[in-house]
């Protein structure tokens, strides 16, 4: 006999934005990141789904 599976899904997803003004296209990476600002950050999800 099989089951019905039955899966609630409801993943968080976060978007976020960071500028450094001290970079130029040389910057790498990791320089870029430990001198940026955080400019944006937003939420966001998907609705529940049954499968």
């Amino acid at each position: 006999m099989k089951r019905k599976r039955r899966c609630k899904l409801n993943p968080d997803i976060y978007f976020f934005e960071i500028q450094n003004k001290k970079a130029d296209e040389n910057t790498s990476f990791e320089d870029f990141v430990k001198d940026a600002n955080l400019t944006y950050l937003g939420y966001g999800g998907i609705f529940t789904l049954k499968i």
